[in-house]
């Protein structure tokens, strides 16, 4: 049910995420895969448009943290800081974005946030294609709630 409820979420509150059909196929765990149909995502190549790719590796790592701040009980305003994304090869098929919550750091950045300060976290999520297709890595600040 979790994953059904996420999607619900996400369409609700990232318009875009119902445009390019994005559901939240799997979550928990401290870890997330996001789906997309290829059709509303394509290029004019007939493979999958480079924004669309980067939106939901983008997404699958907030998603992720977004998850776990939740299951954490913190509400913190969650936005993207910086990304860089690798594209190694086209995507032909459904895309398909996997990423998982760095444990490492994870125990500080949620210190941070029970402090009242702001904190940063990165994370990396993977697409799909015939091998790994895009690796996407991004850093997110989470601010506390006034």
């Amino acid at each position: 049910m979790r994953a059904a409820e996420l999607t619900d979420f996400l369409r609700r509150s990232i318009p875009l995420t119902k445009a390019l059909d994005i559901r939240v196929a799997a979550a928990g765990d401290g870890r997330v895969r996001l789906v997309a149909p290829l059709e509303p995502n394509l290029n004019h190549h007939g493979t999958a448009f480079g924004g669309s790719l980067a939106t939901i590796g983008i997404l699958a790592g907030w998603t992720v943290l977004h998850m776990s701040l939740e299951d954490a009980g913190l509400t913190p305003s969650l936005v993207v800081r910086h990304v860089e994304l690798d594209y190694l090869e086209p995507v032909r098929g459904e895309l398909v974005a996997e990423s998982a919550l760095p444990t490492d750091v994870w125990p500080r950045f949620v210190d941070t946030l029970r402090r009242g300060r702001r904190a940063r976290i990165e994370v990396e999520s993977r697409l799909q294609g015939a091998g790994e297709a895009v690796r996407v890595r991004a850093s997110y600040v989470a601010l506390p709630p006034t």
